[in-house]
């Protein structure tokens, strides 16, 4: 017997799936594959909107399946992490205690330099300090009252914190069994920064926790796929307007690609982090996948942060840096954050706030309106041409 992998299979688009599987698991039922191997054939996932599925299969097995005129492509099961600087939470929250001892403002009102930021033409003054919450950010009201449905793909989020309102609920968690809570804190973080009461741009969205990230914030394109695909499936049924927040990635795989693109078609709006490695954009997913929003991360001065990817596939750039938003120490806590994993959330709930007023934007129609109203050009260390000089304003 070979070693053991796992794999995500895409078919061809006119391929019957119950045909295919049939075929598959006959391999060892009927001793096809029993002159090269006597791997057994372990399906793990099936994909329905992306006409594929994820196995646990020999190398054996991966060569024949591979060989089968149904078959696109067999892919390696890659690891997927979030988009956050390490350990910076605690440094953060640290810090921010230790600046309110020496003296920085927080109004009752006040919020994050990140949202007064995108909601400004001007740059902020020369001397205004990150984890300060003396800056202040209100949503437009809206003569509309839709209902805009907001996918944290994520560790979780912690639902009974105090800024969401009630408005969060719990999705999906993959792979099943898993716990139903947030064990890391990412995922509360993010979709505090998409749709939180204070923290948040959208202020009224919903929030639909999927989880398919560990505690250590790492998991697998085939759970994350499995998230996506549960999505499209939830948004088909609901018909409303909905949002997917990724702000997660690893390597340039091509399944999360594809299905990603596919919820884009579906109709839904996905915003993903361009990574953390300093590094090309386009060797990324699902950053680099056709139709997302890309989301690169600046800092309070106006710069691309050091550790912001780069490239043509980034869209926009959003604040990334010591960026306060919910936390799960308790339901009111905070913490601050650094990563393209900060910034991507911000631009999820500009595109929220905006799908409340027009509900029937297409996600292209969306992404040119983001790039047509950032600024343009008011950023330095963009670093590489090609990238573009946007700053995401709501």
């Amino acid at each position: 017997m070979s070693q053991l992998n796992s794999y995500i299979v895409l078919l061809k688009d006119d391929v019957n799936f119950d045909t295919h599987k049939d075929w598959m698991q006959s391999l060892t039922q009927q001793g096809i594959a029993s002159t090269r191997s006597s791997d057994p054939v372990t399906m793990n996932y099936e994909y329905g909107n992306l006409n594929g599925y994820s196995a646990t299969l020999g190398s054996d097995l991966v060569a024949q399946i591979s060989e089968h005129p149904d078959v696109e492509g067999v892919f390696p099961d890659t690891k997927v992490k979030i988009q956050v600087l390490p350990a910076t939470g605690k440094e953060m929250d640290e810090e921010y205690a230790s600046a309110r001892a020496r003296g920085f403002q927080e109004t009752p009102l006040g919020t994050t330099w990140g949202l007064q930021r995108i909601s400004q033409v001007d740059p902020l003054p020369p001397r205004s300090k990150d984890l300060a919450l003396n800056y202040i950010y209100e949503e437009e009201p809206s003569l509309k009252k839709t209902k805009v449905d907001c996918y944290i793909i994520d560790t979780g989020v912690m639902l009974n914190h105090t800024d969401f309102e009630g408005r969060a609920t719990w999705g999906a968690t993959f792979p099943a069994g898993g716990p139903q809570a947030d064990d890391n804190g990412h995922g509360t973080h993010v979709a505090a920064t998409v749709a939180g009461k204070r923290w948040g741009v959208a202020k009224t969205a919903n929030i639909i926790a999927v989880k398919v990230l560990d505690a250590d914030g790492s998991g697998s394109t085939s759970d994350i796929v499995a998230g996506i695909n549960w999505c499209i499936n939830r948004h088909t049924q609901t018909e409303g307007p909905s949002v997917i927040n990724m702000s997660l990635g690893g390597s340039n795989n091509r399944a999360l690609n594809a299905i990603t693109s596919r919820a884009v078609r579906r109709g839904i709006h996905v915003c993903v982090a361009a990574g953390n490695d300093g590094d090309d954009v386009a060797d990324s997913s699902p950053a680099s996948a056709d139709g997302v929003i890309t989301v690169g991360a600046t800092h309070i001065r106006d710069e691309r942060n050091n550790f912001s990817n780069w490239g043509q596939a980034v869209k926009v750039f959003a604040p990334g840096s010591r960026i306060i938003s919910a936390g799960i120490t308790s339901p009111t806590a905070f913490v601050a954050h650094d990563g393209t994993s900060m910034a991507t959330p911000h631009v999820a709930g500009v595109v929220a706030h905006r799908l409340r007023n027009d509900p029937d934007t297409s996600p292209a129609q969306m992404l040119e309106q983001i790039q047509s109203t950032a600024l343009s050009g008011v950023l330095n260390n963009i670093y590489q041409p090609g990238t573009p000089n946007l700053m995401l304003q709501v």
